[in-house]
C-alpha cells in the first residue's frame, strides 16, 4: 500500500498482503490524518521475546534518544532523554519516525505503548533546539515546524492500537503527543500542561485537532486559553485518560491492556480503529456502508471463520445436536 505522503509512490508491504482481494485493497486505501515522509526501518536482528532495537544489542541499531522494545507482539517505545525530561528535539524527531517505521514493518506487531523515561512523560519542545527557532522569520519557520510535527505524528499512521502510558508531566507538544495515541493511561503523578499560550504561542503538534475531539470545543478552548494544568484525576474526569493507576503499576497496567487487545483478531482490531476515526467525519449512511464492508471482510479471515465454527458447534450441542 502507498506510504502516506510519499510523492514517489513508494510502497511498503501491507499487513494484509495474505488477503489480496480487490475489496481488501480498496478498503485499505484510505490514509491516516497525518502524512509522513518515507520511513526507514532500523537495522535490527530478527524478532524474538524481549528483542530490543534502539539499544546496544548485538546486530541491532543504536538510538540515542529512544528505547524500543518488543515482547510477544507488544512494542514499547520510550522517550529516553530523562536528563532533559524527554523534551522533543530534532534528533528525537528523526529517530521517532524511524522507530515507528520499524514497528509498522513488523508483521507480529499488535500494540504500541508510548511512555517516558524517568519522572516525566515529555517536557514539550526542547528549548535549545526548537523554541530558539522562533527567532526565525515566520516564512522560514512554518515548514520546519510542519516537518517536525509530521515526524512525531506518523504515530497516527500505525494500523495497530497505540497506548500512551503517561508516567509524569506531559507538557505542550508532549501533551499533544499523548493525545495523538488511541488510548491513554495515566499515573496518579501525571499532569497535563496545555501551556502554549503562557509563552505567547499558538498550540501545535495537533493540539487543536485532538483536544476538541476528546473534550468538546468549549472545554478545549477554556483549557487552551487559560494554559491550564490538569491533574491525572482532572484528565480522567474529562475523558482525556481512560484510567489512573498508582505509579508503580503504570507499565504493568498498560502491558495488560496491550495484551488483552493484542489477543483479539488483528484484522478486526485494525478495521475497528480505521472505522472509529472515519466516523468523526462521515455520515451515518457512510458508516453503515463502511461497517457492512468491514464485517464482510472479517468473514474472510481465519479468526472469524474459526469463531463461527466454534459458536455453531456450541449451539448444536445445546440443542442436543443437529
Amino acid at each position: 500500500m502507498p506510504i502516506p505522503g510519499d510523492p514517489s509512490g513508494t510502497t511498503r508491504p501491507s499487513r494484509h498482503a495474505t488477503r489480496p482481494s480487490l475489496l481488501w485493497r480498496w478498503f485499505l486505501q484510505d490514509k491516516g490524518p497525518f502524512a509522513t515522509e518515507p520511513r526507514t526501518p532500523c537495522a535490527t536482528s530478527g524478532p524474538g521475546p524481549g528483542r530490543r532495537c534502539g539499544v546496544s544489542v548485538e546486530g541491532g541499531a543504536l538510538y540515542r534518544t529512544l528505547l524500543l522494545e518488543e515482547e510477544g507482539g507488544i512494542f514499547t517505545l520510550t522517550l529516553n532523554q530523562p536528563q532533559n525530561r524527554n523534551a522533543l528535539s530534532y534528533d528525537m524527531a528523526e529517530e521517532f519516525q524511524e522507530a515507528i517505521g520499524e514497528v509498522a514493518g513488523r508483521e507480529q506487531a499488535r500494540v504500541l505503548i508510548l511512555t517516558g523515561a524517568g519522572d516525566a512523560f515529555c517536557a514539550g519542545g526542547d528549548f535549545h533546539s526548537i523554541i530558539a527557532e522562533f527567532r526565525r522569520p515566520a516564512v522560514e519557520l512554518q515548514p520546519m515546524l510542519r516537518k517536525f510535527y509530521s515526524r512525531f505524528l506518523c504515530l497516527r499512521d500505525l494500523e495497530i492500537p497505540t497506548i500512551a502510558a503517561v508516567n509524569g508531566p506531559a507538557v505542550g507538544a508532549g501533551f499533544s503527543l499523548a493525545l495523538a495515541c488511541d488510548m491513554r493511561i495515566a499515573s496518579s503523578s501525571a499532569t497535563f500542561h496545555a501551556n502554549f499560550v503562557r509563552i505567547g504561542v499558538h498550540p501545535g503538534m495537533g493540539a487543536t485537532y485532538f483536544l476538541p475531539r476528546l473534550v468538546g470545543a468549549s472545554r478545549a478552548l477554556e483549557i487552551l486559553w487559560k494554559g491550564e494544568t490538569l491533574s491525572a484525576r482532572d484528565a480522567l474526569a474529562l475523558g482525556l485518560v481512560g484510567r489512573v493507576v498508582e505509579p508503580g503499576r503504570l507499565m504493568e497496567d498498560a502491558l495488560e491492556s496491550a495484551r488483552q487487545i493484542g489477543a483479539m483478531p488483528p484484522r478486526a482490531v485494525e478495521l475497528i480503529k480505521r472505522s472509529v476515526y472515519m466516523a468523526a467525519q462521515s455520515s451515518l449512511d457512510e458508516m453503515l456502508e463502511r461497517e457492512s464492508q468491514a464485517q464482510a471482510l472479517c468473514g474472510e479471515t481465519r479468526e472469524m471463520q474459526e469463531a463461527v465454527r466454534v459458536f455453531l458447534g456450541r449451539s448444536r450441542g445445546s440443542r442436543g445436536g443437529a
